[in-house]
């Protein structure tokens, strides 16, 4: 990786939350040189910029959340005031406004990571440790398979 590769890894890392230690050690660099390049490149204001993005965006779908929802409820009183003055059944809610408030939480929730993803990332990790070293990959396997099997469980919670 060129130091220029390894600049923008850096950056991207530190973009995500990790500390400039953390990314000195991932990326095989000095602390100097993350801190440097930090300086450098305004990277703790970018990371509050984007933070405060991502709290305005997720206010904003919260408020659109709640009104959608009070207007689904709105619905709901008319349509069952409607069905007993009427006797007829229920009006079902239209399946476009389900889908625009599902949409709208999986925003706020993100992408879940399932178990299956961190088997595939462990995976693809024991392989890259076994085609390098396989006697390290040999040690590693057991704590890769019970960190899976913990994972299973928290998850499962």
């Amino acid at each position: 990786m060129t130091i220029k590769q390894k600049k923008e890894a850096a950056e991207e890392l530190f973009l995500k939350g990790l500390t400039g230690v953390e990314i000195a050690r991932i990326l095989d660099v000095s602390e100097n040189s993350v801190s440097s390049w930090s300086t450098d490149g305004q990277w703790r204001m970018k990371r509050a910029n984007l933070q405060a993005q991502k709290s305005g965006r997720m206010e904003m779908v919260s408020e659109i959340i709640d009104y959608q929802l009070q207007a689904t409820r709105q619905r709901i009183e008319t349509n069952r005031k409607n069905a007993a003055d009427t006797s007829q059944p229920l009006q079902p809610i239209d399946k476009g406004e389900i889908d625009a408030i599902s949409k709208l939480f999986a925003t706020i929730k993100g992408k879940e990571i399932t178990w299956a993803m961190y088997v595939d990332v462990i995976r693809e990790l024991m392989t890259f440790v076994s085609n390098k070293n396989p006697d390290v990959a040999k040690m590693v396997d057991p704590y890769s398979n019970e960190f899976l099997y913990n994972k299973r469980e928290v998850l499962i919670q």
